[in-house]
């Protein structure tokens, strides 16, 4: 009997030990809920975007992206000016041309809640001396320039008032090549004339293709005085390419264009002293550093 009750004792004290034991691990292992912390709120998108920034060069051109295109208005105020915007890519854009000659300094854009600082710098404009080619040595001359001037002024005016395109612009030619940059002041000696260069010349031997930077309406497909055999196209919404000194136009007038078409060869028509294209991009009027403009997209 004695046996048997240590034997009894044993078995209940191991029990106890199993049953400590498992109370104790349960303990241990058994974790407290986790305390989840609150959710911080992402701050919202600036609701614009600006192209190339908050700091322009004098004769760039801002690209403005609403980026929320539901609530946005269709125009706001700069400068005293109207500017509306047009539908790319899905968003709201806006462009705004500065002149090269425009002041510099800080100016105040504000659209809808949003209020930016813009910062106009100076423009690194370098002065050439150049003799060109005496085309105007008549009253006649004179009157088809004037007439050539006033028909170019009334191109200018005739934009369409959508886009014509959905995709970036590209440049005119494979390869680009800059000899005279935008903004430069020609100075020729020979009559003490100084003319302000609105596009940018780029090397191009006679023959090259020269194609057309974007879609658009082919407005004037001609040969003048001073731009020689040249093409404007209209890529609607007052932004204008223009492609001058082509040796022959494969365009016409009111051609629907596609971008990277071929227009016609480069040449050394009109007002030239040698072989190049000269490649300008006018946006309401206001001639802009095109390759500038060219990269905003």
């Amino acid at each position: 009997k004695s046996v048997k009750k240590i034997f009894i004792f044993i078995l209940i004290f191991a029990a106890a030990l199993i049953v400590g034991f498992t109370f104790r691990n349960n303990q241990i292992t058994v974790q407290a809920p986790e305390t989840k912390l609150a959710n911080v709120p992402t701050p919202p998108p600036p609701p614009i975007e600006l192209t190339p920034g908050n700091e322009i060069v004098q004769g760039e051109t801002l690209r403005i992206v609403f980026k929320n295109s539901g609530n946005a208005s269709s125009s706001f105020v700069f400068q005293g000016k109207k500017y509306n915007f047009f539908n790319y890519g899905g968003e709201s854009n806006a462009l705004i041309p500065f002149a090269y000659n425009v002041a510099t300094g800080t100016l105040n854009l504000s659209i809808g809640s949003s209020t930016e600082n813009i910062v106009i710098k100076p423009g690194d404009f370098k002065v050439e001396i150049i003799v060109l080619p005496k085309l105007i040595t008549s009253p006649a001359l004179v009157a088809q320039y004037q007439k050539e001037r006033k028909k170019v002024a009334e191109t200018y005016a005739s934009s369409e008032p959508e886009i014509h395109f959905n995709k970036p612009f590209a440049f005119p030619l494979e390869s680009i090549e800059i000899t005279t940059e935008f903004g430069e002041t020609y100075f020729d000696p020979s009559d003490k004339l100084r003319s302000f260069h609105n596009g940018v010349d780029l090397k191009a031997d006679i023959g090259t293709p020269v194609r057309a930077i974007n879609d658009g309406i082919v407005k004037t497909a001609d040969e003048y005085l001073l731009e020689g055999k040249f093409v404007m196209i209209d890529h609607g919404f007052g932004i204008f390419s223009n492609y001058l000194h082509l040796n022959e136009i494969y365009v016409k007038n009111g051609e629907k264009v596609s971008r990277g078409q071929i227009i016609g060869p480069s040449g050394n028509t009109g007002r030239s002293v040698g072989p190049h294209l000269h490649f300008m991009i006018k946006i309401n009027d206001v001639p802009v550093d095109p390759l500038a403009f060219i990269d905003i997209w």
